[in-house]
């Protein structure tokens, strides 16, 4: 099924010899009160959206891999007007609670402190899950994992939860593929990641 997606990628100019090595479109996306600006691989694909009154959700996956059985992705969501009720540690936490209602004892979460974007408070982690007990309606499946790095962004109004993650086969807790020491390595390809006004061209991130 073919889904409408109404978000505009720039390409970056090719004279850019980073724009040639790494070979990643930028993606400008409003959602809610501001817009998120990030880079994605020109091998990626827009593969699911999901706009409701106070929520919004889109997910990016190679070109090669279906939504429903995915090893890597690239997810953007906004929550309306929850900049209000929590902090982006608080509401990160929310998540990873979540995370442990279906893992269980092989919950990861390494909580890596607040960051800044373009003003903002973020607060960022390590979450997943290093051997799913059961099969769970995400996709996952009995015994795979699944492990992210996530940012979650107190906007303006909003709060914008925006991760990257991989599936694969059950780890031990204490080896995780994901660490500190390799995140640099395991965004690239996703930053830098920006939080714009609302307004102007579609093709421009104002601040």
């Amino acid at each position: 099924m073919t889904i409408f997606i109404k978000i505009l990628l720039v390409s970056l100019l090719p004279s850019l010899a980073i724009a040639k090595e790494i070979k990643t479109t930028k993606a400008i996306i409003p959602i809610h009160s501001q817009k998120v600006s990030i880079q994605l691989p020109s091998t990626w694909k827009a593969a699911f959206q999901q706009k409701q009154k106070d929520s919004y959700l889109i997910e990016f996956i190679p070109k090669n891999e279906s939504i429903k059985n995915w090893n890597n992705i690239v997810s953007i969501q906004g929550f309306r007007g929850l900049s209000f009720l929590y902090s982006a540690e608080q509401f990160l936490n929310k998540i990873a609670a979540r995370f442990e209602t279906v893992c269980g004892e092989n919950t990861i979460y390494n909580k890596l402190g607040t960051a800044n974007i373009d003003g903002y408070s973020t607060y960022n982690a390590i979450l997943g899950c290093s051997k799913a007990p059961k099969p769970h309606a995400t996709g996952i499946n009995k015994n795979q994992s699944e492990i992210g790095y996530y940012y979650s962004i107190q906007g303006e109004n909003d709060i914008y939860l925006i991760h990257k993650s991989i599936r694969g086969n059950s780890f031990n807790l204490d080896d995780s593929p994901l660490k500190k020491e390799n995140i640099k390595e395991f965004l690239k390809i996703i930053t830098p990641i920006e939080l714009c006004k609302n307004e102007g061209s579609p093709t421009v991130c104002v601040k």
